[in-house]
């Protein structure tokens, strides 16, 4: 039963828990009595759901232009739909015992219709054991007429088993014939396989001294690459102590980048201090000088020196910024120096990996030539499993033989059992066959009334279950157009409320831009305020102090000349340490491409001695694994020519066999042609048959 998407939470259908479990809920109805409301007043109802519901959604749509008034509509609306969520779940209760009452009906028509199909069973079961029994009684009749002329026949048959017995003899001598060809070739294929494993040998042997004399020429290359290794070694300790002294230096030269750094902190330190000193100083002349009313030539001659100290602080300051980049594009080359040595180290290590690369490829050659002699070997194992499945062929050829053998006798056995049984299951089949027909007559009385009481009763059920299928159908579209309309109300409130808190916001967001803009204008106004205050003091207070400052101006003159002499000091200092830093850093270029050279060449050295021991392992694998090879070669050869011979005697015993199964068929023959003329003479003389009765089995014994 399918269910609207806006369902209460309390009621989920006819087969999961709903809410008419609740004491106040009503109980389903039991049996087939209709629900209270009939299914025209539940239309009716619907349809005044929809007219409301149509209602909502146009009062929604015109609502939506008043922004003031939303909330309240939106609360109406809210209520409404409350409503109707209340009468939905009035909906869903009668949906429940709709549903209990169509799942009253459906066991009602599966009982019945379990009844039915039992009774269909039965009648089919009895309608068939009634085909069995007259099939039985007329399979029975053709076989007691088919018994009368079964004897006779029996002669002939017997007459094709001994031709067909003799035509298999023939063939056995046939086969024969191909036996001892197939030996034949089985003898000519041994020796293409000894010729063959023969090839191997010489292969294996030519590769063996090809290793050897591989194995000399490495030899006496190892022996000259000695020398060499010394050499290398003693390289290699010289290239690790320059490498050491290296490291030493390189420690150095960071140690003293940190002291410039540190050095550079301080000047930048110090330089900052003293500007603020003279800004303070600065700041005191002006106070002294603002006190000054009578001096105005001597003030103007203050200002203008004034303006000379400050331009020569300003190019003081710019001095000490053109020196501090100067320094820091100086720190930057190092730390790109510093850089391009790393990079040079990652070139070495991608030449070490591009060695590794070929060291792989050497492997892979070598397992390529391991694959090869695996292939040989392969192909040899290949070889005995042909041979042996020729042997399991032979096998089964002659099983078959015997098997064809057992089931002629199986059948001559099962002829003679045959016909005794006949006669006894004739008089049972008479006997089963007039009880089977009375209860027939029974069954079919009995399954006429039956058939008409549930026809009434399934056309009555139909009718039921049509009336309620309609009802179903009618109850689920109205059940998705308020569904439907229930989801448009909701998508209309949402969409709404949306609009009312995009709008909300908007007037949030100009308000707090309005009363930002108003606090800013406020502060623009004090500050304007102050400075205009500040500047009115400064220049009543330059005033009073002009007169003061005259002598201090000297005094700070004189301040200034010394601490510019400490400057071009430093900067001699500074100028003289970078030199030191640029020689160092020459210095350490020089000891860097040395240390990468000798690297270079050790990594060649390790890489060649890496090589020949690869080399001189595998040389070795190889060795060991050919000869292991040619032990297994030699004890395969020692066990094939074992097994061909144990072969040769076990054909030669399974050709005796054979001889002597066949001389046995031919006497069996024999004795069953005896038997089948001496049962022939029975038949022409009957009192013959009557004096000889006794003897009879003990003829026919043989022939079994």
């Amino acid at each position: 039963m399918t269910e609207g998407p806006n369902a209460p939470p309390g009621s989920e259908g006819p087969d999961g828990p709903s809410g008419s479990d609740d004491p106040g809920t009503p109980s389903p109805p039991q049996g087939p009595t209709r629900p209270a409301r009939s299914f025209q007043e539940t239309l009716k109802e619907g349809q005044r759901l929809l007219g409301s519901l149509e209602s909502l959604r146009s009062q929604v749509s015109d609502r939506v232009s008043a922004k003031h008034s939303e909330l309240e509509e939106l609360t109406q609306t809210h209520q409404q739909l409350d409503e109707l969520k209340r009468q939905i779940d009035g909906f869903y209760k009668t949906q429940l015992h709709w549903a209990d009452e169509r799942q009253h009906l459906l066991e009602e028509v599966h009982r019945l219709q379990g009844s039915h199909a039992k009774l269909l069973d039965e009648n089919e079961k009895t309608r068939g054991r009634l085909a069995a029994a007259i099939n039985e009684a007329n399979q029975s009749q053709v076989r007691s007429e088919e018994a009368a002329s079964s004897y006779q026949e029996e002669q002939a048959q017997l007459r094709r088993q001994f031709d067909r017995l003799s035509s298999e003899l023939e063939e056995l001598r046939g086969s024969r014939d191909g036996w001892v060809a197939e030996r034949t070739q089985l003898i000519a294929e041994r020796d293409q396989l000894a010729q063959q494993q023969a090839d191997i040998e010489r292969k294996w042997h030519d590769v063996q001294m090809e290793l050897l004399d591989q194995r000399a020429k490495e030899s006496e290359r190892l022996g000259e690459l000695q020398p060499q290794l010394e050499a290398a070694r003693e390289e290699l300790e010289q290239a690790q102590s320059a490498r050491d002294k290296w490291e030493q230096e390189r420690a150095r030269l960071y140690a003293g980048i940190g002291r410039l750094e540190l050095d550079a902190q301080d000047y930048r330190a110090e330089a900052r201090a003293q500007r603020e000193r003279l800004e303070a100083e600065l700041d005191e002349t002006r106070r002294r000088l603002s006190g000054l009313k009578a001096f105005e030539h001597n003030s103007q001659e203050l200002d203008a020196e004034r303006k000379v100290l400050e331009r020569r602080m300003e190019a003081v300051e710019h001095e000490a910024q053109v020196r501090q980049a100067a320094h820091e594009a100086e720190l930057r080359g190092l730390r790109e120096e510093l850089a391009a040595k790393h990079a040079e180290l990652e070139a070495a290590h991608a030449d070490q990996v591009q060695l590794t690369m070929a060291r792989d490829r050497l492997l892979e050659e070598a397992d390529a030539r391991q694959t090869r002699l695996t292939e040989v070997v392969q192909e040899r194992r290949a070889a005995e499993e042909r041979l042996e499945e020729e042997k399991a062929t032979f096998g089964e050829h002659v099983a078959g033989l015997q098997r064809q053998l057992q089931l002629a006798r199986n059948e001559v056995d099962g002829l003679k059992a045959a016909s005794q049984k006949w006669q006894q299951e004739w008089n049972e089949l008479l006997s089963e066959l007039s009880r089977l027909e009375g209860d027939v007559k029974e069954r079919e009385t009995e399954f006429k009334t039956e058939r008409q009481s549930l026809q009434t009763e399934l056309q009555d059920a139909r009718a039921k279950i049509g009336e309620l299928e309609k009802a179903r159908d009618e109850r689920d579209r109205l059940k998705a157009e308020v569904a439907e309309q229930y989801a448009r109300s909701e998508r209309l409130q949402q969409d709404t409320s949306d609009r009312s808190q995009s709008l909300l916001t908007e007037i949030r967001q100009l308000r707090e831009e309005l009363a930002a803009r108003a606090a800013e204008g406020e502060t623009l106004k004090a500050r304007w305020a102050a400075e205009r205050d500040d500047l009115v003091r400064a220049r009543d207070a330059e005033a009073a102090h002009r007169a003061q400052t005259e002598k201090e101006s000297r005094e700070s003159q004189a301040r200034l000349s010394e601490e510019k002499g400490k400057l071009e000091a430093l900067m001699a200092i500074l100028q003289e340490r970078l030199q030191a830093a640029r020689d160092e850093l020459t210095q350490l270029k020089g000891a860097s491409e040395g240390w990468r050279n000798e690297q270079a060449q050790m990594t060649a050295l390790r890489t060649q001695l890496a090589s020949m021991h690869e080399a001189e392992g595998t040389w070795e694998s190889e060795r060991k694994a050919l000869v292991e090879e040619r032990t297994a070669l030699v004890e395969t050869r020692a066990r094939l020519s074992d097994e061909q011979q144990a072969n040769e005697d076990q054909w030669m015993a399974e050709r005796d066999e054979l001889a002597a199964r066949v001389a046995e068929l031919t006497a069996r023959l024999e004795r069953a042609e005896a038997v089948a003329s001496a049962s022939q003479g029975d038949d022409a003389d009957p009192t013959k048959n009557v004096t000889d009765e006794p003897a009879a089995p003990e003829e026919s014994r043989p022939a079994a």
